[in-house]
């Protein structure tokens, strides 16, 4: 069974393996992820006689699932008639990406 590392798979290089083994490991390292987006596999075999089928392949997409974490702060208390600041700064995307948008909304008041 052909393992190697997913960092080392180079695009249209073919990486062998002898039957009856019929898999391919790819080990991911979480310090350096695939990046986001659609990857195409490809596979053909040969038989005995040096037969080749038909290459058939294989489309796999990396997608962030992770959620963000929302964090407000903010004074809990606040002279009347005064302004006051909410910050949604320490927000952040749990998967490493980056926070887009903050969408705030009001969702009670005497």
């Amino acid at each position: 069974m052909p393992q190697l590392k997913f960092a080392d798979l180079q695009v249209n290089q073919p990486v062998d393996g002898a039957a009856p083994d019929a898999t391919l490991i790819l080990d991911v390292d979480p310090s350096k992820p695939m990046r986001l987006g659609s990857y195409v596999f490809r596979l053909q075999v040969s038989d005995d006689s040096g037969n080749l089928s038909e290459p058939v392949e294989f489309k796999l997409s990396v997608v962030d699932e992770g959620k963000p974490v929302a964090v407000i702060t903010g004074p809990t208390r606040v002279p009347f008639g005064r302004s006051f600041t909410l910050s949604g700064e320490r927000s952040r995307d749990t998967e490493g990406g980056t926070v887009a948008k903050f969408s705030w909304m009001l969702i009670e008041a005497p």
